[in-house]
């Protein structure tokens, strides 16, 4: 999702979400939390038998569901800091559905149950960043959200923007800096509910919940 942050060009990308403006893409963010409700009842209704694979589904779609919520206040009160280290959590619990759902002999590892060496987030962003088709995107949306989240150039240089003859405008209250910036924000949020939700549901497929 490459765009010109300079000239606030809204991505194609973008706009095919309905994005247009800040209102729009609060509110694609907003509704599209839906989708992992919809995914975790699915997912769950299928059998009242509890098995330990079923905490893989109510674990991490919570916390989708709260890394969601996170990053629409964030969004809601401008702050990018906060919206994209959400982002990049939230990007990292559709790539735990995904690892979960290819390792199913490792799911105790997964869990941390027992006397087992827990798997490690590394191993789990790892393997999708290997380019898997149902989360292609990964590898890049995730390198743009950690340049945002560890304190490197681009967020400390997000507070500051050029105001002519060699100076500069700052201020201690986040904000985004650009609003293609924002919408491209919106954008990913609506991205990684939809991955959440369709790794969630194919989790649930790869199980013999009967």
């Amino acid at each position: 999702m490459a765009f010109d942050r300079a000239t606030a060009e809204i991505p194609e990308s973008v706009k095919a979400r309905g994005i247009v403006d800040r209102a729009t893409g609060i509110e694609r963010a907003r509704a599209s939390r839906q989708w992992l409700q919809d995914a975790a009842w699915d997912a769950l209704n299928r059998t009242d038998q509890l098995q330990n694979s079923h905490f893989v589904v109510t674990g991490l779609a919570t916390r989708a569901a709260g890394l969601h919520d996170g990053v629409v206040h964030a969004l809601e009160t401008d702050n990018p800091f906060g919206a994209y280290t959400m982002l990049r959590s939230y990007a990292e619990n559709a790539a735990a559905v995904l690892y979960a759902t290819d390792h199913p002999e490792k799911l105790d590892r997964i869990l941390g149950l027992g006397d087992t060496n827990p798997i490690t987030m590394g191993t789990i962003t790892n393997y999708a960043q290997q380019g898997s088709k149902r989360f292609g995107a990964f590898k890049e949306v995730y390198h743009d959200l950690s340049a945002f989240a560890h304190p490197m150039s681009r967020p400390i240089f997000a507070s500051a923007k050029p105001n002519g003859d060699n100076r500069v405008q700052w201020a201690l209250e986040p904000a985004f800096k650009y609003d293609s910036d924002f919408l491209v924000a919106c954008a990913q949020v609506v991205e990684l509910a939809e991955a959440n939700s369709h790794l969630l549901v194919e989790y649930a497929d790869a199980q013999d919940w009967k």
